[in-house]
């Protein structure tokens, strides 16, 4: 067993006003575990085109091992500009590579070998990506591995069905505290907080769930966490690390969480 720890899910580029920025929250993940000696592999798909190409040239040098199937879209970008008040406006573009991973015998194979996942919510907003996560979470091991639902809601692009797909598979949960509003919502879950993250835990055998609660965490069923905001961004590794013993990864991951924000 390869003992992957894979960051499944959307790369890539954030096109700004300065220029363009590799990234997405699965690849992030991916090159900061790989960061702490563990086997970090991104998986993804890119188009057959200059972003790709670009893409996997910035990658190879940086040391992260990655998966990226080549499909017949545009490899995906994220138009931010600046409205008059300077405040950032975001167009998540759709129809991309990474809303169309195959399900392919590699992936299948990198499944098998694989002990950690992190996945969101933003991949799975079309159809062939959302059924590739589910068949990697599905052909995972059903003991001994952790599988990270770092929800990440973005724009409007989820759904009451895709949540709740991915909480039942999933293991441990990531999510801030606007999101925590937006998911109990979702699931009726009322508005009281403990009763919201009880009724996600009952339902859904969430063993851990990681609320980011301003700078703070609510440590809500789970042993010792720590988080870090990089760039005004809450990064979500420490959290999957605290159950690392489950795992039997490096002890010392927690004291070495302070990567940047992007790969």
């Amino acid at each position: 067993m390869k003992d992957y720890i894979v960051g499944l899910g959307e790369i890539l580029f954030d096109c700004l006003p300065d220029g363009k920025k590799l990234g997405g929250a699965p690849a992030n993940f991916a090159y900061h575990v790989s960061n702490f000696g563990l086997n970090g592999l991104a998986l993804s798909a890119i188009g057959r085109d200059e972003d790709g190409a670009q893409i996997k040239a910035e990658l190879a040098p940086r040391g992260l091992a990655f998966h990226l199937e080549e499909v017949d879209f545009p490899t995906g970008t994220v138009k931010v500009t600046l409205s008059g008040n300077g405040v950032p406006q975001y167009d998540i573009c759709q129809g991309v590579a990474y809303d169309n991973i195959p399900w392919t015998p590699q992936i299948e194979e990198i499944a098998k070998n694989s002990r950690g996942v992190c996945f969101g919510s933003l991949a799975q907003r079309n159809a062939v990506s959302r059924k590739t996560i589910h068949n990697f979470l599905d052909t995972m091991a059903p003991v001994g591995t952790l599988k990270v639902f770092d929800i990440n809601l973005r724009q409007n692009w989820y759904s009451r069905e895709i949540i709740e797909e991915s909480l039942i598979r999933c293991n441990v949960l990531n999510l801030n505290d606007e999101e925590i509003g937006v998911l109990c919502d979702l699931l009726d879950a009322g508005n009281v907080r403990q009763h919201q993250l009880v009724v996600v835990e009952h339902f859904f055998k969430v063993e851990h769930v990681a609320a980011e609660l301003g700078n703070a965490l609510d440590h809500h069923r789970t042993r010792v966490f720590a988080t870090a905001t990089v760039d005004g961004e809450q990064q979500s590794l420490g959290q999957v690390a605290a159950c690392a013993e489950e795992l039997d990864l490096a002890a010392d991951v927690l004291e070495r969480y302070a990567a940047g924000y992007t790969v």
